[in-house]
């Protein structure tokens, strides 16, 4: 996923399974808590991790766990962060 710097990013995801699962959202290995930036809901079965006023230093990895007594499932997404200077963050480079 590619933002602008100052914009809104908002990861979604749908979870279905019996017993409910638990969702932990993480960024870059460390989980993350609803505060000023993060809102952390669920909207119509959707679940959502909205970050307000990004800034590059949002960059990076952002992953999803789902889970019950059953098991555990995860998703994870890039963020990539373009700057006001048109730099983009969070930029995956190959070489090759």
């Amino acid at each position: 996923m590619q933002v602008e710097e100052g914009e809104l990013a908002d990861f979604t995801c749908e979870v279905v399974g019996t017993p409910k699962p638990q969702l932990t959202w993480i960024y870059n290995g460390r989980q993350l808590v609803e505060d000023g930036r993060y809102a952390i809901f669920e909207e119509e079965g959707v679940n959502h991790l909205q970050i307000y006023d990004i800034t590059p230093e949002d960059a990076g990895e952002y992953s999803v766990q789902a889970e019950n007594d059953l098991g555990k499932v995860s998703c994870t997404a890039d963020l990539q962060v373009e700057g006001k200077n048109g730099s983009i963050q969070g930029e995956s480079v190959s070489s090759g």
